[in-house]
Order: C-alpha cells, then sequence, then structure tokens
C-alpha cells in the first residue's frame, strides 16, 4: 500500500502561471484561473517549512513561464541549500548571461521545452534562434547542472522529426526527451484514444502542488480544479495530511467515484511510473 508520509517527497511552487509563448498544445488554452505571481513572502515562508525536511525536491515551474518573475533569481538563491535538489523547466527565451550562471550555480536539473527548428515559429511562437543561442551558452558555462531538452509529440510529428531531434541535442545535453501531447480533449491531462489499464497514482502520495496564490492542487495535471487547501492561511503539512487530501488517496487507491479531474485523467502515474 502506498503511503504519504508526514511530508510530500517533492513539492513544486508555482512562481507564476503567466507565459510569454502560446504553444498550440499547451493546456493553457483551456485554463480559467487567473493570471499572477506568488508574493514572495509566501515563496520564503514555503522554503522555511520545506527546509525542515531533508532532501526534499523542489520543482520551480508549473503552469507558467517562471523566468517572468521579477523576482526569479531571489527564489533560486533563497531555495539553495534549504531544500534536497531544485529542478526547473524553461522555455529559454529570457536566459540572459546572469540567469544562466546564477542557475548553474544553484539548479540541480533544468530542463529546456523547445522544438525542431522549423517548427518553433508556427507550433510555439517564438524565435527559435535566440532561444538556441540563450541554451548553447548555458551549456557552455555549466557546472553541475543535469541538463534535458525536450519537445511534445503533436499529431504533425514523424518518427523522423523525433530521430532530427535527438541528433540536434543528445551530444549536448544530459537527456533528450519526447513528451506524448496532453490535454487535447479539453479535459486537463487527458489523451484522446488512450486505453491505459488504470492504476492508483502515485502523486498524491507524494507531490504536493502550489499555485502562485498559494492554493494547492492535486497535481500538475489539475490547472483549474477545486484546491485542496490554501498555504498562505496555513502549513504545507497542515493541508498534506488534511482531510481533503485523506480522501483523495482514497479515491486512488480504491480507483472508484473519481471525481474531477481525475476522472478524465489518463496521466496518472503508477510507483514505476508512466
Amino acid at each position: 500500500m502506498k503511503e504519504s508520509g508526514e511530508f510530500p517527497r517533492s513539492i513544486i511552487i508555482e512562481p507564476t502561471d503567466k507565459c510569454n509563448l502560446s504553444c498550440s498544445y499547451c493546456p493553457r488554452r483551456s485554463m480559467k484561473d487567473k493570471l499572477g505571481f506568488m508574493d514572495y513572502g509566501l515563496y520564503t515562508k514555503l522554503i522555511d517549512e520545506i527546509n525542515h525536511y531533508p532532501d526534499r525536491e523542489l520543482v520551480l515551474f508549473h503552469r507558467g513561464e517562471s523566468l517572468l518573475h521579477p523576482q526569479f533569481l531571489d527564489m533560486v538563491r533563497y531555495a539553495e541549500g534549504r531544500v534536497g535538489k531544485i529542478l526547473l523547466a524553461t522555455n529559454g527565451t529570457l536566459l540572459t548571461p546572469e540567469i544562466s550562471h546564477a542557475l548553474s550555480d544553484c539548479v540541480d536539473f533544468l530542463s529546456f521545452s523547445i522544438d525542431l527548428p522549423d517548427r518553433f515559429a508556427s507550433v510555439r511562437g517564438g524565435d527559435y534562434a535566440v532561444v538556441k543561442k540563450n541554451i548553447d551558452y548555458f551549456i557552455s558555462i555549466n557546472r553541475h547542472t543535469e541538463t534535458q531538452v525536450s519537445m511534445v509529440m503533436t499529431d504533425g510529428v514523424s518518427a523522423s522529426d523525433v530521430d532530427e531531434f535527438e541528433k540536434l541535442w543528445r551530444d549536448k545535453v544530459d537527456k533528450v526527451r519526447v513528451y506524448v501531447e496532453h490535454s487535447k480533449n479539453e479535459h486537463f491531462g487527458s489523451i484522446e484514444g488512450s486505453n491505459f489499464e488504470r492504476k492508483t497514482c502515485i502523486k498524491p502520495f507524494r507531490q504536493t502542488v502550489i499555485s502562485w496564490d498559494g492554493s494547492i492542487r492535486r497535481c500538475n495535471h489539475d490547472w483549474d480544479g477545486c484546491p485542496l487547501g490554501n498555504v498562505g492561511t496555513t502549513t504545507i503539512k497542515e493541508v498534506w495530511k488534511s482531510q481533503e487530501y485523506t480522501n483523495l488517496r482514497s479515491e486512488q487507491l480504491s480507483l472508484k467515484n473519481l471525481s474531477e479531474p481525475c476522472n478524465q485523467c489518463d496521466s496518472w502515474y503508477d510507483k514505476g511510473g508512466k
């Protein structure tokens, strides 16, 4: 049986849900939540609480481009030494030499969400040359950060496209990933035509997601759901041990009467990862 423990092993904190790109496959096209930036005082409060639990993993991004936060570098530097690991994903558009050096000093894992050169402008709405230049600079000065580049497998991506993408980056970064497109049918985390045999999702037992306004969501696929609580008025631990979280875990263990958005989601994770 899965156990949740006293505190989540992984904590996703969303600096902002704003983004400077308009990717054609992004779930934000269906998102109704307000846009904003996390208060820095709330952020430091959260990091101070995490600091009491050694070896916890901080994922410093969720629905938006984290580098848009006006105090983003302060956030990264404050977390360094107070959490076990810092993980970040970025579209790479806002990387400057200063930010690159700071991330290389503080971040343990950095993923660049990009695409093929001839698809970048139409699919993501950005300038590939600028992003590639920024990523190449980071790679050139990187000291210890594990790096990854990723793209999304949409209907227009062929096997040869995937091969080309891997060839472009496999000698430059530690990992190259191609993710399956999700949320195609207006249901967050839902993949059209999937027929996976559902198992208990491990996320409610190991990871929590904190939106920019302090609301706690059930997972990274919960973009518009009903919050399980708000850490602006309580603590991560109190919400993690709350009746709302207990009910969610019971749903997952029984796989009966799943509530939204879990009942529409195909992107659940079992203990082996999917």
